[in-house]
């Protein structure tokens, strides 16, 4: 049964303080993974656009680019990707692993008509670029923060606008169990 996910307004995923895992409130015969404030952001370029030029009275594209974060049409992005006229967005959400030994992300899946995958945020050669990533590591004991400029897990290649109040189901595969979060866009 998905855990009901509260609307909230775009930003980033809660900053972390400590790297250690909360492995409170789990279920004794669950899964050790616990998944925390998952969201998603609208792709409506129009009402993104709309928000960050009345939030910066003078519209310049930085605005726009920040308030967008990674969401929205990847003409008006300044993520890195580049597909001309697709539609973009990504998943961030906290990941605590109480398992007693150290887990991978290795795959993510989605409802979504587009394509979903692991990527990364880097910066070689003082130029910043997203890459594809095979898995993302999470030390036993541990957390790891999916978040915008990191890593998080990319839906490229959308056939239409992702909304506010819309659902989007990830299954994350770690490598000795499946999660399933669902994401509710704000």
């Amino acid at each position: 049964t998905p855990m009901p996910i509260p609307t909230q307004t775009p930003m980033p995923a809660p900053t972390v303080a400590s790297d250690a895992a909360d492995c409170s409130n789990l279920p004794a015969n669950g899964p050790k993974i616990k998944i925390e404030g998952p969201w998603v952001p609208s792709t409506n370029v129009a009402e993104l656009n709309a928000a960050a030029s009345s939030a910066s009275m003078g519209s310049s594209s930085s605005a726009t680019s920040s308030a967008m974060g990674m969401g929205g049409s990847s003409s008006a992005m300044s993520s890195g990707v580049a597909m001309a006229n697709s539609i973009n967005t990504a998943a961030f959400m906290v990941i605590h692993n109480c398992t007693g030994q150290a887990e991978s992300i290795v795959k993510a899946t989605s409802n979504l008509d587009g394509m979903t995958s692991l990527m990364n945020f880097e910066i070689k050669d003082g130029k910043s670029a997203m890459a594809n990533i095979s898995q993302i590591d999470i030390p036993a004991g541990k957390k790891v923060e999916l978040k915008s400029g990191s890593y998080h897990v990319m839906f490229m290649n959308l056939k239409k606008d992702l909304k506010p109040g819309d659902m989007v189901q990830v299954t994350l595969t770690f490598k000795k169990i499946v999660q399933v979060c669902f994401c509710k866009l704000v």
